[in-house]
């Protein structure tokens, strides 16, 4: 009996593991108005989430079959003007960038890509111009990074 309750209580505590030891994608949005976020990997978009002012959403870091994860975010309720946080998993190590190829939405109001330990951080105080810490054009790769998959990357929208 006892060995069973030992061997139930260690299976129990491996499948908490994972998520334990499990990354997250934070977006924080600090804007006046709601922003609109769809995470993008593997099968598909998930349905859009509206961020409130002062508000988060947050995911595990997933790894899906197929490539990375893009949050793309907007102002609007449409997948268009938007940022990307985008993200891959690759052994123990996530390799992690922001794009505005797809639009720069957020440009006049800054923004901030922090992490919870010494791994590379962006920021992009409030400009009329594009920001140089990420990707504004296809081949911009010097703005990928890389940090431990037990990260914390937090996107903080209108840092303003």
């Amino acid at each position: 009996m006892y060995t069973k309750s030992v061997i139930t209580a260690v299976t129990a505590f491996a499948t908490l593991i994972p998520s334990i030891l499990a990354g997250k994608a934070v977006v924080s949005n600090r804007c006046r108005g709601p922003v609109y976020l769809w995470s993008v990997g593997g099968a598909g978009p998930t349905p859009m989430k509206t961020i409130r002012p002062n508000s988060t959403y947050d995911e595990d870091l997933r790894n899906p079959p197929w490539g990375g994860v893009s949050l793309k975010i907007s102002k609007e309720p449409t997948q268009n003007n938007i940022t990307q946080f985008e993200y891959t998993l690759v052994n123990t190590t996530v390799w992690y960038d922001i794009s505005n190829i797809d639009g720069d939405p957020f440009r006049k109001d800054g923004y901030k890509l922090t992490t919870n330990s010494s791994c590379p951080e962006v920021h992009c105080p409030p400009s009329n111009a594009p920001c140089d810490q990420v990707y504004n054009h296809p081949d911009d790769n010097w703005a990928t990074h890389a940090c431990s998959s037990t990260a914390r990357l937090v996107l903080t929208l209108c840092t303003s």
